[in-house]
C-alpha cells in the first residue's frame, strides 16, 4: 500500500491498539506522516502487545508511546487523551477497542451484556467527548473516528448484544457529527466485516 502524507504532523490516538485491526490503524497513521501515535489498550499483552507496537512505530521515525486504558471508564479515556498534550493535542480519535462475547446470542446472560456494552458503546462516546473537549480547548478542526461493524447494520442472531452495540455506535456517530460538526470535528464510523485477526 502506497504512503501519503495525510496524516502529517498529527497526533493520532488508537484505542484497543495492541492488536488487531486497532494496531493496523496504528502502524499505517506513522506510515501517512503522523507525528505521533499513542496505542493505548486494557492490557499490555494481547497478542502483539501494546509497547511492541509503540515500538514499531517509533521504528519508522514516528513518536509513540503506549498508554494503558479501560476504555468503558470515563477517566480512563480522559488520561488517555491528556497524554496527547504531550505531543501538542489530539488530531485524530480512533475509538477502536472492542469485546465479543463466545456468550452472545438471544440468551445472552446479563453480565456479560453489561460488560459489552460498557466496552463497545460506553467507550466510543467517553473516547469521543475526551478528545473532543481536548480539541475545543486547543482549537483543532479534529477528527474522531468511531468503529462500527457490519454486524450493527445488519445484525445477526448469534451476536445479539454485539449487533446491539455497533448498531449504537453507527448512530452514536451520526449525533456526535451533528453535535460536534459547528466546531469543526468530523465524526465518521468504519464498519469493517469479518476480519482474519
Amino acid at each position: 500500500m502506497s504512503k501519503s502524507n495525510i496524516l502529517d504532523g498529527k497526533v493520532v490516538i488508537v484505542t484497543g491498539a495492541s492488536s488487531g485491526i486497532g494496531r493496523a490503524i496504528a502502524i499505517r497513521a506513522a506510515d501517512h506522516g503522523a507525528k505521533a501515535v499513542i496505542v493505548s489498550d486494557v492490557i499490555e499483552a494481547p497478542r502483539e502487545g501494546g509497547e511492541p507496537t509503540a515500538s514499531e512505530i517509533r521504528k519508522l521515525g514516528t513518536q509513540s508511546v503506549f498508554v494503558k486504558a479501560d476504555v468503558s471508564r470515563r477517566a480512563d479515556n480522559n488520561a488517555l487523551v491528556a497524554a496527547a498534550e504531550d505531543f501538542g493535542g489530539v488530531d485524530v480519535m480512533v475509538a477502536n477497542a472492542g469485546i465479543t462475547l463466545k456468550t452472545d446470542g438471544a440468551e445472552v446472560p446479563e453480565d456479560d451484556y453489561r460488560r459489552l456494552m460498557s466496552v463497545n458503546l460506553d467507550g466510543p462516546l467517553f473516547g469521543a467527548q475526551a478528545a473532543a473537549r481536548q480539541m475545543k480547548a486547543l482549537n483543532k478542526r479534529g477528527s474522531i473516528v468511531l468503529m462500527a461493524s457490519m454486524g450493527g447494520i445488519s445484525g445477526a442472531g448469534i451476536t445479539v448484544a454485539y449487533s446491539t452495540s455497533k448498531g449504537g455506535v453507527v448512530l452514536m456517530a451520526k449525533s456526535l457529527a451533528d453535535a460536534l460538526g459547528p466546531d469543526g470535528i468530523r465524526v465518521n464510523a468504519v464498519a469493517p466485516g469479518t476480519i482474519d485477526t
